[in-house]
C-alpha cells in the first residue's frame, strides 16, 4: 500500500477518474486549472521490421520485429502490426492506428495493483515502458502517482521508489536506457500570481535506485537527454509580469544551464529517433504554430521551419512517425499532418491520452472486443452491483443529450462503491461534476449532484457514509467531518 501523502491546497480539489493522466505543466500565463486528467501523454518509437537484419543477431523468432504481414482469418484478412503505430490510452485499452489514421487496433492494458495505467513512455524499441499509475483519495481525487518499469508485455518488473513529498511529472529515457530523467514537483509548493511551482529535474538510475537532483531551483520541466552529455528542457523565466517558458539546455550534471533562442513556448518534444525538436509555440505570440528542426540547428539558434497548427494549450503535444508525418494531440481531437506543408492527412475525435509512436506492438495482447461501444465511456462498471449497470447507462444517455455531438466526449467514472448501496460517479462533458447515488427500497436514485463539496444536510438526509464522503460543508461553506458510519 502506498504511503499517505500530505496534500497541498491545490491537490485537494477532486479530479475525475475518467481521465487519469500524468499531470502536465501548470503555467501562470495560461491561467488554466485542469480538474480532469486527460487520459493523458505521448510515447515514442520507430518500426524496423526485417527478419534479415535480426537473423544475424541470433534473436529468437518471437523476439524479432513483425514485418507488417497480412494474416488470413477465415475468408477475411486483417492487417496487424502494420509498421509504425501511433497509440493512445482510451477506455482502459491501448489503441493504435497507422500513419493515415486507419487500421485501428485495440490492445489490452492491464492494471497494476488494481489501478489503471494513466501514462506510458516507451523505450526506443518499445520493449520497456515507464508507466504512471495514480492512486486516489476516497472522494475520487488523485492523491499522487506511482511509477513502474514495464516489460514488452506491459508487465511490471520494477517499482520506482520516490519520496512521497514529490509528485512525478514528465519522464523520459536516458540514451543508454539505464536510467530515466523526470520532473518532480514538491507537493507543498504553490502557484501564485508572482511565483510558479517548485519543479526540478532528476535522474533515477534503475540498477542502483539512486535519485540525483540535476536542476536545483526554479521551475524546470520536460527533460530529454541529448548528445554530448547534455539535457534539453523547458525553464520558467520571470522576465515580465506573466513570466515566460523558454527552451533551455544544460549539462547532465546541471552546470552551464542557459536558454536557447526560442520562446515563449507552450511545450516541446525531442524525437530522438529522427534527431528533431518540435516546439509548440505560445498561442498568444504565434497564434498557434509548430516550429521544428534538427537538434544541431536548434542548439545553434538557427531559423526553424514553422507550420500553422490548432494549438490550444500547454496540454497539447506532438509525436512524429517520420520526418514527413507529424501527429498533433489536443484536448479534443488528434490530427495527422504532412510536413513541411502542414496539410491535414487525417483528423479524429475518438482519441485519448497520447502515448505516441510505438516501434512494435507484437508483444501486446490484442483485445477480444475490437469495436468500441457507447458505454465504454463509463469506467468502473466491473465494480458495481448488477442492478446499477442498466440504471447508470440510462443516466449516461440522459446526460449525453446536453452535450454537443462535436464537442468534448461524454465520460462517466465510477470511483467508489460502498456496501453496494452508495456509489460515487464523476461526470464529464467539458467540465466535471461529482454525483452520488443511493439505493433505497431496492431502487437506485440520484442523491447529490455537485461540482465540489456536498452539503452536509444532503449527506445526512441519505445517510451517505464517511467512507464515500469524508467531509461536507454547512450552509456557510465551512468544512465538517462526516460522521455517518
Amino acid at each position: 500500500m502506498d504511503e499517505q501523502i500530505p496534500l497541498s491546497k491545490e491537490s485537494q480539489t477532486p479530479i475525475p477518474t475518467t481521465s487519469l493522466v500524468n499531470p502536465l505543466r501548470s503555467r501562470n500565463k495560461i491561467k488554466i486549472i485542469v480538474l480532469t486528467l486527460l487520459a493523458i501523454v505521448f510515447a515514442y518509437g520507430v518500426y524496423f521490421g526485417a527478419d534479415l537484419y535480426y537473423g544475424f543477431g541470433g534473436l529468437p523468432k518471437d523476439e524479432r520485429p513483425e514485418t507488417g504481414v497480412i494474416i488470413p482469418i477465415g475468408k477475411q484478412q486483417t492487417a496487424v502490426h502494420v509498421g509504425k503505430q501511433y497509440c493512445f490510452i482510451r477506455h482502459s485499452n491501448l489503441v493504435c492506428i497507422d500513419a493515415k489514421g486507419q487500421n485501428r487496433i485495440r490492445y489490452d492494458l492491464p492494471t497494476i495493483e488494481g489501478r489503471e495505467i494513466a501514462d506510458l513512455v516507451p523505450s526506443a524499441d518499445s520493449k520497456s515502458f515507464i508507466a504512471t499509475v495514480p492512486y486516489l483519495n476516497t472522494n475520487g481525487a488523485i492523491k499522487n502517482y506511482s511509477l513502474y518499469i514495464l516489460n514488452s508485455k506491459l508487465q511490471p518488473i520494477k517499482k520506482i521508489t520516490l519520496d512521497p513529498k514529490y509528485t512525478p511529472e514528465d519522464q523520459s529515457w536516458s540514451i543508454d536506457e539505464k536510467s530515466i530523467f523526470l520532473t518532480l514537483r514538491d507537493t507543498n509548493s504553490q502557484q501564485t500570481e508572482n511565483t510558479n511551482f517548485s519543479r526540478n529535474i532528476y535522474r533515477y538510475t534503475l540498477a542502483t535506485d539512486k535519485l540525483q537532483q540535476i536542476k536545483a531551483s526554479g521551475d524546470n520541466i520536460t527533460p530529454y537527454e541529448i548528445q554530448d552529455e547534455k539535457i534539453l528542457y523547458s525553464s520558467y523565466y520571470k522576465s515580465d509580469p506573466n513570466g515566460t517558458w523558454l527552451l533551455s539546455v544544460m549539462n547532465t550534471d546541471g552546470t552551464f544551464a542557459q536558454p536557447l533562442q526560442y520562446g515563449p513556448e507552450l511545450n516541446f518534444v525531442y524525437e530522438r529517433s529522427i534527431d528533431t525538436v518540435y516546439i509548440l509555440n505560445d498561442i498568444l505570440s504565434e497564434k498557434g504554430s509548430i516550429s521544428y528542426g534538427k537538434l544541431a540547428d536548434v542548439l545553434e539558434g538557427k531559423k526553424l521551419h514553422t507550420i500553422k497548427a490548432s494549438i490550444s494549450s500547454a496540454y497539447n503535444t506532438v509525436s512524429a512517425f517520420d520526418e514527413k508525418t507529424l501527429v498533433l494531440s489536443t484536448e479534443h481531437f488528434t490530427e495527422i499532418l504532412d510536413l513541411p506543408s502542414g496539410k491535414n492527412i487525417a483528423k479524429f475525435n475518438k482519441a485519448g491520452t497520447p502515448v505516441g509512436i510505438l516501434t512494435t506492438t507484437q508483444y501486446l495482447a490484442k483485445s477480444k472486443e475490437q469495436q468500441e461501444g457507447k458505454y465504454d465511456s463509463i469506467t468502473g462498471l466491473n465494480k458495481v452491483p448488477p442492478d446499477f449497470v442498466p440504471y447508470i447507462k440510462a443516466e449516461y444517455d440522459k446526460f449525453a443529450v446536453g452535450c454537443k455531438p462535436d464537442g468534448p466526449e461524454v465520460k462517466f467514472g465510477i470511483f467508489k462503491v460502498v456496501r453496494d448501496r452508495y456509489i460515487g460517479v464523476v461526470k464529464r462533458c467539458g467540465k466535471s461534476s461529482i454525483t452520488y447515488y443511493v439505493k433505497q427500497k431496492d431502487k437506485w436514485k440520484l442523491a447529490i449532484a455537485q461540482e465540489l463539496w456536498p452539503y452536509c444536510i444532503d449527506v445526512n438526509k441519505y445517510a451517505i457514509p464517511k467512507e464515500l464522503i469524508p467531509e461536507c460543508v454547512d450552509t456557510n461553506k465551512n468544512k465538517i467531518i462526516n460522521t455517518n458510519p
